[in-house]
């Protein structure tokens, strides 16, 4: 018989005469993570992961990281394209009316020609009246960096901070499934460090 509980974003469950070690108690730490005991149990911290941990019998099992499939799942798979040949101005109005930063280049919705941001509007500049009209295509990244729905967030960070982009499309078999946006990202992540503090600030109420 065990009992579950979960804090700071960690599962545990409990086992009688368990008595949680070291090893298990590093394999949490890059999580932020805290371990916890039965009620009752000691609190101490350490010069190597100085935080508090409750020591006694108890086993831990991570929850599921999150996933890009989750961000979508809240925010949806919804996608602004827009074809290659399509001047620049109907990409400004685009933007404009989607309140949007960036659009995926596609000929049919689809499949990934190119992404195209405000930032390479801004880039070619130099001319304003002859870049209104001038393709899309001229002006677009054609190298787009792409992540499947079961890629982490984390790993997504990765990307984006590597790679110095803001805009990740989704694709599920060659085909376009969603975008990503670093906005996307830094909520996903807000929310899990507002839930992370919740459940550590019941868990100090109930010490």
């Amino acid at each position: 018989m065990t009992a579950k509980t979960t804090l700071a974003g960690v599962a545990v469950e409990h086992f009688p005469g368990w008595t949680a070690d070291f090893a298990e108690i590093t394999r949490i730490r890059d999580r932020g993570g805290f371990l916890c005991g039965p009620v009752g149990a000691s609190v101490r911290s350490t010069e190597s992961w100085p935080v508090p941990v409750a020591v006694g019998p108890a086993r831990v099992r991570r929850e599921p990281v999150m996933r890009i499939s989750d961000v979508l799942r809240g925010k949806g798979a919804k996608v602004v394209t827009i074809r290659p040949d399509a001047p620049v101005r109907d990409l400004l109005q685009l933007l404009d009316s989607a309140n949007i930063g960036a659009a995926v280049v596609s000929e049919d919705g689809a499949t990934i020609t190119g992404i195209v941001s405000e930032r390479d509007i801004v880039r070619h500049l130099t001319d304003p009246s002859r870049l209104l009209d001038q393709p899309v295509s001229t002006i677009m990244t054609s190298r787009v960096h792409t992540c499947a729905p079961h890629a982490t967030v984390d790993s997504l960070m990765r990307l984006m901070t590597e790679q110095r982009i803001r805009h990740v499309p989704v694709v599920v078999d060659g085909k376009l499934a969603g975008l990503v946006s670093i906005g996307d990202v830094v909520k996903t992540r807000i929310g899990e460090l507002e839930f992370e503090r919740e459940q550590l600030e019941n868990y100090i109420a109930r010490a």
